[in-house]
């Protein structure tokens, strides 16, 4: 509660000139006052300030008159711009209040929380993993299999596609990717434990080799010639 309910309240001089100043008993007061702050309570501020309020209204709610008045005279209550606001609100600010204040930063906290997370699914983070740190788009990612795909000895992929990632750091992957295409053409008709891992080769820059030319497979004339 705003302001603490005691048993020496109801004994409080206070609560005896808004009695008066409402002619009421003061218990009636008494009940008015508690209606007053449990409002206060569930809907102001945390500084304590009602929206909207008059004093007018706030009796309408209550369903007593001169309360708002009442409490005014006794400097619990001003009627300010906009509404009313509670005197000393946060010095005996309740805990409905509090708990509405904590979910309400929450709130606010939780909403910039997700507006950070969007923006950052913008730039996903996939799972190829290049020197032990993540590629920063889905484009990497797909170059870097597109890169592996091409070659022509599919072993060892998880470094390989380190290998790869590393390769786009210092290649173009227009590049890397026809000389990658080339060389696999050149291993068409040779044995393929005879060629690199492709973990070796792009690490050792092999892509900056010659690659030689294939071999047309000989034809039944060009055998016979050579017969």
């Amino acid at each position: 509660m705003w302001i603490k309910v005691e048993t020496k309240l109801r004994n409080s001089p206070k609560v005896f000139t808004i009695a008066m100043r409402m002619g009421v008993p003061r218990i009636t007061a008494l009940g008015a006052l508690i209606e007053a702050w449990m409002i206060a309570d569930s809907h102001a501020e945390e500084n304590g300030f009602l929206k909207h309020l008059t004093f007018e209204a706030l009796d309408e709610m209550v369903g007593v008159k001169y309360l708002g008045v009442a409490m005014n005279e006794v400097g619990w209550l001003v009627e300010v711009e906009g509404g009313l606001s509670f005197v000393d609100y946060t010095k005996h600010n309740g805990s409905t209040a509090k708990t509405r204040a904590g979910k309400q930063k929450s709130m606010r906290t939780s909403r910039a929380n997700k507006g950070k997370d969007d923006k950052e699914k913008t730039n996903e983070v996939t799972d190829v993993d290049v020197e032990g740190n993540k590629v920063s788009t889905r484009e990497e990612k797909n170059r870097v299999i597109n890169i592996y795909n091409a070659y022509p000895r599919k072993v060892g992929k998880a470094d390989a596609l380190k290998a790869i990632g590393k390769s786009l750091k210092k290649e173009e992957y227009e590049f890397l990717l026809k000389k990658t295409k080339d060389f696999a053409l050149s291993r068409q008709a040779e044995d393929p434990q005879f060629t690199p891992y492709p973990s070796t080769w792009f690490n050792r820059e092999h892509y900056h080799d010659e690659i030689e030319k294939v071999k047309p497979k000989p034809t039944g004339e060009n055998f016979m010639a050579k017969l």
